[in-house]
């Protein structure tokens, strides 16, 4: 890992340790964007009422505005709809938003990290989506 990384992660280390239970998981997830998927913009922000912290970041090649919310999770974390339902309205309440374009919060990403470590990314919407037109 490159210098300039391992101090930023160090300052984001207070920020992490706030939620002590779930900070090995944060760090775990920002590291796989950062390093693994290589993103630019990522950022850890605290989510008190969830008793974690959440990660914006920005995809590659996607629009300026277009800002992923995610939440570290691990694989044994089970979630119901109204589980689904409760989140969005606790972000909601926190004001949690696209950052960039401040538009309310209709997408949340969950970062799974499964038993090996690997990471999957699964999108929750708040509300039913209409599925993609396949080309």
């Amino acid at each position: 890992m490159s210098v300039m990384f391992e101090e930023h992660l160090a300052d984001l280390e207070s920020l992490i340790g706030q939620f002590p239970a779930r900070a090995a998981l944060t760090r775990h997830v920002y590291k796989d964007l950062v390093l693994n998927k290589l993103w630019k913009k990522v950022h850890v922000r605290a989510a008190a009422a969830l008793d974690t912290c959440l990660i914006v970041a920005h995809e590659p090649n996607t629009p300026d505005d277009d800002q992923l919310v995610i939440l570290p999770v691990e694989h044994t974390h089970t979630l119901s709809v109204d589980a689904v339902k409760t989140l969005f309205e606790q972000l909601r309440a926190m004001q949690f938003s696209n950052l960039v374009s401040e538009q309310k919060l209709t997408k949340l990403t969950l970062a799974i990290v499964g038993q090996d470590s690997t990471v999957m990314y699964y999108h929750l919407f708040d509300g039913l989506q209409a599925p993609k037109e396949h080309a």
